[in-house]
C-alpha cells in the first residue's frame, strides 16, 4: 500500500479517489461542512456506495444547510458521532 500526503488541490484528489469508488467509502473526520464533498457522496450514494461516516458532535457539523446529513441518512448511509469527553479528531477515508 502506497500512502501520499496531499496539500495542494485536496478537495480535487478527495473527489479524484472518491468517484473512483466501486463499493465502499468509510470517513472519519471531525468536521465535514463541505457542500462539494457532499454532494458527490450523494451521487454515490445513488449508484449503490456504501457510505459510513464518523463526525465528532459539534455545532459546526449541524450549522451548513447545505451539508444535511439527515438527508444523506434517509438514503442509506450510516453516520456515526462521537461525543465529549472523546473528540474524534481523524481525518482519514478508506474507500472500497
Amino acid at each position: 500500500m502506497i500512502t501520499k500526503l496531499i496539500h495542494k488541490e485536496i478537495e480535487k484528489n478527495i473527489i479524484s479517489n472518491l468517484i473512483n469508488a466501486d463499493k465502499s467509502i468509510e470517513i472519519a473526520v471531525a468536521w465535514f461542512t463541505n457542500p462539494t464533498l457532499f454532494d458527490l457522496l450523494i451521487e454515490l450514494i445513488n449508484k449503490n456506495i456504501s457510505i459510513t461516516i464518523i463526525l465528532c458532535d459539534d455545532s459546526m457539523n449541524f450549522s451548513n444547510p447545505k451539508v444535511n446529513f439527515q438527508k444523506i441518512i434517509d438514503l442509506g448511509a450510516k453516520i456515526q458521532i462521537s461525543k465529549s469527553p472523546k473528540l474524534m479528531h481523524n481525518k482519514f477515508c478508506i474507500i472500497d
